[in-house]
């Protein structure tokens, strides 16, 4: 993972690996990125040393747990719509609850 994207977040600059911004936009979590700090151009040691633990394969278990879990989600909710539109209340409500 030697790429990165650079964002400009607040005045900070922050380095993310692709797929770790991607996961952040999609789900809204947060995979360490790499921030440097404006003044002194260093990484604060909070924040190195996570990002040194996670490697690729448990970016992209976090990418396919959380696909899977979209994907289930809808098929419910859209499961769950389809019953109540056709008027099957109780099965609506039996969907929800699964």
């Amino acid at each position: 993972m030697k790429l990165f994207l650079q964002i400009n977040n607040r005045g900070i600059d922050e380095h993310w690996h692709p797929e770790c911004y991607m996961i952040y936009k999609f789900w809204n979590v947060r995979i360490y990125p790499t921030i440097y700090d404006g003044v002194r151009g260093r990484v604060p040691k909070q924040i190195a040393k996570p990002q040194n633990a996670v490697s690729e394969q448990q970016i992209y278990q976090v990418w396919t747990v959380l696909s899977s879990f979209e994907e289930s989600t809808a098929t419910c909710i859209s499961d769950m719509l389809l019953q109540v539109s056709g008027g099957h209340y109780l099965d609506g409500l039996r969907q929800a609850e699964r």
